[in-house]
């Protein structure tokens, strides 16, 4: 795994940084998911910012694993200048990636979440979806 080789290495945290965000943009769609991977892992213990650009960008990668990751590393960065750009996921075709979505904003816990969050509840679609989507709600309205 990239970041386990990495981190062993003894790359400094701002290289380690700068590295996987050009993996990011690497045509290799496994390297993409390795890479946006590694940073979740970074980000839950750095809460670097620096990537946050290249993370929206991943919101919109064609393999669904980018997608997901991208979410959930923006989830742990904590930025709610992301939520518009996230709430776009809650239409995403895979289901994961919309539970994951759904997760994200309800760690941000950002108010402007809260509609489109409830649509999905209201759609009935897959179980899992909604209940990822009214646990977002639950944990926005503070009842958490």
């Amino acid at each position: 795994m990239l970041f386990r080789s990495h981190s062993e290495e003894g790359i400094r945290i701002s290289q380690r940084f700068e590295y996987l965000t050009r993996l990011l943009r690497h045509k290799d769609p496994d390297i993409r998911y390795e890479a946006v991977y590694a940073l979740s892992i970074e980000l839950r213990r750095t809460r670097n910012r620096s990537v946050y650009g290249t993370l929206i960008k991943g919101l919109k990668d064609k393999d669904p694993r980018v997608r997901m990751w991208s979410a959930i590393s923006l989830g742990y960065l904590g930025s709610k200048m992301a939520v518009p750009y996230i709430v776009e996921g809650l239409n995403d075709n895979h289901i994961i990636v919309r539970c994951k979505i759904a997760w994200a904003l309800g760690r941000l816990g950002d108010k402007r979440a809260i509609k489109p969050l409830e649509e999905v509840i209201k759609k009935n679609e897959f179980w899992y979806v909604s209940n990822y989507a009214y646990r977002a709600l639950t944990r926005i309205n503070g009842k958490r």
